[in-house]
């Protein structure tokens, strides 16, 4: 993920926050799996039926649920950061370092050889 950071260019208090970076890496995961999760859906449609359609969907839930216990516990350190008054100074900074972030962690390698 060190790769990641250093490629996506995002500004501090972002950059060196492990809970921003676990927000991120959830969220591209989620968006990953929901691509999984809509394909297994559509062949239990055609083969099954019934309730176990929505089965797939549990693992991108549970990664967003994941993204959104991280992304609050990033927001409440990094608005620290801009002081009381720099609201929305934050929410643009959060933003633009999502835009940067989002597709080099999204295209990030998840599997590992092990050595």
């Amino acid at each position: 993920m060190s790769g990641v950071r250093r490629q996506a260019g995002v500004a501090e208090p972002f950059a060196s926050d492990p809970r921003f970076w676990g927000a991120m890496a959830s969220s591209a995961d989620a968006a990953a799996a929901l691509v999984l999760a809509i394909a297994g859906a559509i062949l239990l449609a055609l083969s099954v039926g019934g309730l176990w359609t929505m089965l797939p969907f549990a693992l991108p839930l549970a990664f967003l649920a994941r993204a959104a216990l991280h992304g609050v516990a990033s927001a409440r350190s990094s608005r620290a950061a801009f002081g009381a008054d720099g609201r929305k100074g934050w929410r643009d900074a959060e933003r633009h370092a999502v835009a940067r972030a989002f597709l080099p962690v999204l295209c990030r390698p998840r599997l590992r050889a092990r050595s």
